[in-house]
């Protein structure tokens, strides 16, 4: 859906509030087959827009906070699915059919469904190994031994993609901790342990170069027993200011002082670092099979 450039004139109103009569919104064309089934599927029917437009035409208003893809039957009333986070339908995140609803920080968006490239490198057999034992492992254990990671599973929360927060169950408490263990160094448990809250990093300087590539943080050093994993990601542009694609590239020793350096081990991973190229890092403390808050750093490579 590209923006034509046109401005037109459209009237919006609610069955509730009609503070937002008559304006001027920008319109662009949105012809395709998913975007009309889409929004003949998520009909609102308390919300509705009527333009002074042609079929087949994006709404977005330039005054309020509302924006919709409206596929225009006639110069009617428009049925819509808004893409903001004032979203008058239950959020959602996944695919259905062909379609994958998301967000970014423009709010709800949906896009159509794209099979995910499948490198099968050789990191990922080591994850997907991973995964297969924990799973002959967790058959192993004692019923007495599961539910003593069902318990801790309960006090473990995690936040989804829509923002809800949720517990662990009794396997994948034990595949979270035993994996920070085995990427740690530290060997598997079968009974579930005390649950640890690490402190995270306060602070994090990163010396970034084609050359050089370390991290000075504190606290330093850390505490006994705590190491410190060092998540990058490949090479952005230096214009990006956001990063989802993040790999371990260097696990600290325990109470190791502070700067890491980790030149050798992100080129080995992921190539020498380029001038202008900026690298994304996300810093966190482990101990006992847990790791703390991540800390967020991102630096352009000088």
């Amino acid at each position: 859906m590209q923006d034509a450039g046109t401005v037109l004139q459209f009237r919006f109103a609610t069955l509730q509030d009609a503070s937002c009569m008559p304006t001027t919104y920008s319109i662009s064309h949105a012809t395709s087959d998913l975007a009309r089934n889409l929004l003949r599927a998520y009909f609102v029917p308390r919300v509705f827009w009527h333009a002074i437009c042609s079929p087949g035409q994006r709404m977005v208003c330039s005054r309020c906070d509302f924006a919709a893809d409206a596929i225009l039957d006639s110069h009617e009333v428009a049925h819509i699915m808004l893409l903001r986070m004032k979203f008058l339908a239950e959020p959602r995140s996944g695919s259905m059919a062909g379609a994958t609803s998301s967000r970014n920080r423009f709010g709800q968006y949906v896009r159509t469904r794209a099979t995910p490239v499948n490198p099968n490198s050789s990191f990922q057999g080591v994850v997907r190994a991973r995964l297969s034992s924990n799973a002959a492992a967790w058959r192993a254990l004692t019923d007495v031994q599961r539910e003593g990671w069902v318990s801790l599973g309960a006090s473990m929360t995690r936040t989804d993609s829509l923002g809800q927060t949720y517990t662990l169950s009794g396997f994948a408490a034990y595949c979270s901790v035993n994996n920070n263990k085995v990427a740690a160094g530290d060997a598997v448990v079968s009974a579930a342990p005390a649950i640890v809250t690490p402190t995270g990093i306060l602070t994090a300087t990163v010396t970034l170069t084609n050359a050089a590539f370390s991290i000075a943080y504190t606290a330093t050093p850390l505490g006994a027993g705590v190491r410190l994993f060092a998540f990058c990601s490949p090479q952005r542009s230096a214009g990006r200011n956001f990063e989802s694609d993040y790999r371990l590239i260097a696990v600290s020793a325990a109470a190791a002082a502070s700067p890491a350096n980790i030149f050798t081990a992100y080129s080995a991973r992921l190539g020498t670092p380029v001038t202008g190229n900026k690298i994304f890092m996300q810093l966190q403390t482990y101990s006992g099979g847990f790791v703390g808050q991540p800390f967020l750093v991102s630096q352009v490579v000088a």
